[in-house]
C-alpha cells in the first residue's frame, strides 16, 4: 500500500497539480531548501523500513523500533523549521525567493471572505447545516453532471452530517472529518480484503492499486487545491511529499507503537509480521525507482 501512494502521489498527483493552475500561469516553489529537506525525510521513511524488517531484526518490531519511527516525524518538523530559519549548521546554504505576503491572490481571498460572511451573516451556523443536507442531493441541469451527482449523492449525504467549519472555528468539522475518514478506510480495507479472497488476487496487488489510490485521493484534492489558489507551489508539492513521511511515520509508527505496546506489557513479546519476507527490500527498490 505504501509503495502504490508513493507512486500515485508521485505521478497522478503531480500531474494533477501541473495542469491545475491557469493557462499561463507560473507556480514555482519559494523555497526549495525545505522543499528538499521534506524530500531527504521521505525517501529515509522507506530506508528506515528496510532497516528494520530486513537487517536489525527480521519480522519483527520492537517497542523501540515503533518508538523510534513515530519520533522521526518529530526530527522531520524541527529540520523543515531550521531550514526555513535558516538555523546555522543545521540548514542548506540555499537561496529562498521572496515570499508573497498573502499566499492566496487578492480575488480569491475577498471572493472567500464574501462567502464566509454571507454564512455566517445572513444564514446562521443552523441553517448552513441545513444546506449542507439539501446541496447534497440538488440535482444540476445537464446528463453528464446528473450522472456524476447521483453517483456521488450518498456520500454527499454522509459528510453533510459533518458539522459546518464555522462552529467552533472549524475543529468540530475537523475532528468529525477525521472520524469519518477512519470508518471509510475502515470498510475500504474490509472489502479489499473480501476482493481478495473472492478473486485470488494477491493481497499486496490489491494494496498497491486500489487501497493505495483511496488513501492517496485526499491528498490529491487538497494539492489541487493549493496549486490553483495559492500564488507559489510550496504547499501542493509539499503536501505530496511529506505524505508518504506521515504514513510511515506516523500512519505506521504509531500502529506499531500501540500494538508493541500491548503485546510487551501482556505477553512481553514483540510484535511480529507476517509475510514480511522481502517486502521491506521490496518497499525500498520501489520507492527509489519512483
Amino acid at each position: 500500500m505504501l509503495v502504490g501512494s508513493a507512486a500515485f502521489d508521485r505521478f497522478p498527483i503531480h500531474a494533477v497539480c501541473v495542469v491545475a493552475p491557469k493557462a499561463g500561469e507560473p507556480k514555482m516553489i519559494s523555497d526549495l531548501g525545505v522543499w528538499l529537506v521534506e524530500l531527504f525525510w521521505s525517501f529515509w521513511a522507506y530506508i528506515w523500513l528496510y532497516i528494520i524488517l530486513e537487517i536489525w531484526t527480521p519480522n519483527v518490531v520492537t517497542l523501540w523500533e515503533s518508538l523510534l519511527t513515530v519520533l522521526q516525524f518529530g526530527l522531520l518538523l524541527i529540520h523543515a523549521y531550521a531550514q526555513d530559519k535558516r538555523w546555522p549548521n543545521l540548514s542548506l546554504p540555499l537561496k529562498r525567493s521572496e515570499r508573497p505576503k498573502d499566499w492566496v491572490p487578492a480575488e480569491d481571498r475577498h471572493m472567500n471572505k464574501a462567502h464566509n460572511e454571507y454564512y455566517e451573516i445572513c444564514l446562521g451556523n443552523t441553517t448552513v447545516w441545513k444546506l449542507q443536507f439539501v446541496e447534497a442531493y440538488t440535482l444540476e441541469s445537464g446528463e453528464s453532471r446528473i450522472f456524476w451527482r447521483s453517483v456521488l449523492v450518498p456520500w454527499r449525504l454522509l459528510f453533510a452530517f459533518v458539522p459546518p467549519y464555522q462552529i467552533a472555528h472549524g475543529w468540530i468539522a475537523f475532528i468529525c472529518s477525521l472520524v469519518f475518514i477512519r470508518g471509510i478506510a475502515y470498510v475500504v480495507t474490509k472489502l479489499t480484503d473480501l476482493i481478495s479472497c473472492v478473486t485470488g488476487i494477491n493481497a499486496y496487488v490489491i494494496a498497491i492499486t486500489a487501497l493505495a489510490g483511496g488513501i492517496s485521493w485526499p491528498v490529491l484534492v487538497a494539492s489541487k487545491i493549493a496549486a490553483e489558489l495559492q500564488i507559489t507551489a510550496d504547499s501542493a508539492i509539499a503536501n505530496i511529499t511529506c505524505s508518504n513521511s506521515v504514513n510511515i511515520y506516523l500512519g505506521i509508527g504509531i500502529h506499531w507503537l500501540i500494538k508493541t505496546l500491548f503485546n510487551f506489557i501482556a505477553y512481553n513479546e514483540p510484535l511480529r509480521i507476517q509475510n514480511a519476507e522481502g517486502l521491506g527490500f521490496f518497499v525500498l527498490f520501489s520507492s527509489l525507482l519512483l
